[in-house]
């Protein structure tokens, strides 16, 4: 506070000892070395007497020697790859417990780590719904660091299904107190797998790959207490398990793909992908898989032209065991409410085949060989609108017109069952446990570009081919073919 110490020597020219300014256009002030003080807007001593410039900000950039390190220190050290989290999901815990189900443990999370250069990559996700023994398992490592890259991992996943018909297991329904048992038949898959794949440039690769799956088969009873003929107690019995299979199947597949994206789906290009994969063991049998999609841009590339033909075949001697499903909205649209039953599994005896199909019509849905073309015309709706003075628009908007086409059907069916023989058109006094045709629909939809996170699609269908031609519209996520 106050003015400071004269020196013991005179200042230089300079730099000249400034008292401290109170005034009310006080000025900043430096102390140097020396304890004397100076301006802030004066130069140094010895700075101008030296001939050297002013040193400015100008300057600094100019030199490109100006502070740099010392060559010479440098070290070459061998990169060392080291996993850090890239993606971790809120893990959720639970436990709980009841008289009926026992102790149940809930939960689940996934974990993605990375190196520093994304070369490799390893994901950890597992989920918990009840049991142990219903855990879903996921652990996959993957290399992208050469030419040649592969990915290799272990998964467990538990499939239900809905087994016998209810069984009377006790009482007597005449007086509405009995016991009835669900049998819930329990599948659990384990895989062991490794695929490798070699680029032959940016847009065409060869895949190689094999797996090993164990199956067990179990069945969880469900026993359910009715009282006046209401049910008024549930209990979980214990598992009985069933056996299992083990397999194992290499595949082999050649891939091209030079499609050009651009807001909901692709506009110009091709993609294709043929791919075989025979399985030994338990259950034998061969999957074909032909995936071929063309996307032909017209009127000035505002018009795309998009075409696939897609088949999945299986073949062999267990083919039944796994049969696929055309109705999703992605395979073949407007079949996805077809009513369904378990008795339309096998042949109804003295039943008009016409009330078959009306009560079993998704019967024809299913098959263990499916077949499919599609064809889309599409055109942009918006690309582009503002809300006014808010800082945010409308995501891209696509509009579209479709045609569908598509069958499934088993070529060796379950022992009790018939194989299905396929005909072009419908044929007359259709039976849909020996015969199948392409199913097809028409109709329109909508794509929405959800600001980059996931394409909303809307699709309104004409289903040619069903009891019930009424149209409907599906929402559902996922960009088109």
């Amino acid at each position: 506070t106050g003015a400071p110490a004269a020196p013991a020597a005179a200042p230089s020219t300079v730099a000249q000892a400034i008292p401290v300014d109170t005034t009310p256009d006080s000025r900043s002030v430096y102390r140097t070395p020396a304890s004397t003080f100076r301006a802030s807007d004066a130069l140094p001593a010895g700075a101008a007497s030296a001939g050297a410039p002013p040193l400015s900000v100008t300057a600094l950039l100019d030199s490109a020697a100006l502070a740099l390190p010392d060559t010479a220190r440098f070290k070459d050290t061998r990169y060392k790859a080291g996993f850090q989290p890239e993606y971790i999901s809120q893990p959720q815990v639970g436990v709980g417990t009841s008289a009926n189900y026992g102790q149940q443990l809930y939960g689940g999370t996934t974990i993605v780590l990375g190196d520093l250069l994304g070369n490799q990559q390893l994901a950890i996700s597992a989920a918990v719904n009840g049991q142990i023994s219903d855990a879903q398992v996921f652990a996959g490592y993957t290399n992208l660091a050469r030419r040649l890259q592969y990915t290799t991992g272990v998964s467990q996943i538990p499939v239900y299904f809905l087994g016998s018909q209810p069984a009377l297991a006790g009482g007597d329904p005449n007086t509405g107190n009995f016991v009835v048992e669900d049998r819930i038949q329990r599948q659990t898959w384990r895989d062991g797998f490794w695929r490798a794949l070699y680029p032959l440039n940016r847009f065409t690769r060869f895949e190689l790959g094999g797996r090993i799956t164990n199956v067990s088969n179990s069945i969880i009873p469900i026993q359910t207490l009715y009282q006046g003929g209401y049910p008024v107690d549930q209990r979980l019995l214990g598992s009985r398990k069933l056996g299992g299979n083990t397999m194992l199947a290499p595949s082999f597949a050649f891939v091209r793909d030079n499609a050009l994206f651009g807001y909901t789906a692709p506009i110009m290009g091709q993609r294709l992908r043929f791919q075989v994969e025979p399985q030994f063991g338990g259950w034998r049998w061969v999957d074909y898989l032909l995936d071929y999609r063309r996307y032909d841009p017209i009127l000035f590339n505002w018009i795309t032209v998009s075409t696939r033909a897609f088949a999945s075949i299986t073949a062999g001697r267990d083919e039944y065991q796994w049969y696929k499903y055309i109705g999703r909205p992605d395979f073949i649209r407007g079949y996805n409410r077809e009513p369904y039953s378990q008795g339309c599994s096998g042949q109804l005896t003295g039943v008009p085949n016409s009330e078959v199909q009306a009560n079993c019509g998704a019967a024809q849905l299913f098959g263990s060989r499916i077949a499919l073309a599609n064809a889309e015309i599409r055109f942009p709706l918006i690309r582009r609108f503002d809300l006014g003075v808010l800082p945010i628009a409308l995501p891209p908007i696509d509009a579209l017109v479709f045609y569908d086409a598509g069958v499934a059907w088993t070529g060796n069916a379950a022992p009790g069952n018939q194989a299905q023989s396929v005909s072009l058109k419908r044929p007359a006094n259709y039976d849909l446990f020996s015969q199948r045709y392409p199913l097809r629909s028409y109709g329109y939809g909508i794509r929405f570009n959800l600001f980059g996170f996931a394409i909303l699609r809307w699709d309104y269908a004409w289903p040619l081919d069903s009891p019930n031609r009424k149209p409907f519209g599906t929402w559902f996520f996922g960009p088109s073919f």
